[in-house]
């Protein structure tokens, strides 16, 4: 699959809990092929950003969406019951997370993954408040929109 990628200039978009075999299983996925490139979805939904800087420093070849790790798809509760899962609230971004993606900036892109209709305004909204107003305006302008740009071959 990284080959026809990597042919295509296509990306591959994978989810991965962050646990060691899987962890592993990535990097040796990105090893394998790479000219091909791999959208880690929710930057692992269960990462710090600890973890991000390390796979993102060892494989130029992975990025990172945004999606899901913020209101409202991650829900109240669940931001209780899970605090390292939210990267951003409408009021804020984790400062760990801040530092990573100024140092890493061409390596992120917003994401939602709302399914409701109803909540894709939020969304915008949080990512626009919480997210891209507590950036750079060079790192906003790229992890908005011109890192996908790019990636994904847009323009």
């Amino acid at each position: 699959m990284m080959d026809l990628v990597a042919q295509f200039g296509g990306v591959l978009s994978i989810h991965v809990q962050w646990d060691s075999d899987s962890v592993e299983q990535l990097e040796s996925l990105a090893k394998y092929n790479t000219k091909a490139n791999i959208i880690m979805a929710h930057c692992g939904s269960n990462t710090s950003a600890y973890d991000v800087r390390d796979i993102l420093k060892n494989n130029p070849n992975i990025y990172c969406d945004l999606s899901a790790r913020h209101p409202p798809k991650l829900h109240s509760k669940l931001m209780k019951k899970k605090p390292e899962m939210k990267i951003f609230t409408s009021s804020g971004l984790d400062n760990s997370w801040k530092k990573l993606i100024e140092e890493m900036s061409d390596r992120f892109m917003v994401g939602t993954d709302i399914k409701k209709e109803k909540d894709y305004d939020k969304s915008i909204i949080t990512i626009r408040k919480g997210l891209l107003s507590n950036l750079s305006s060079e790192t906003a302008q790229k992890v908005a929109y011109r890192n996908a740009e790019v990636l994904l071959g847009l323009k």
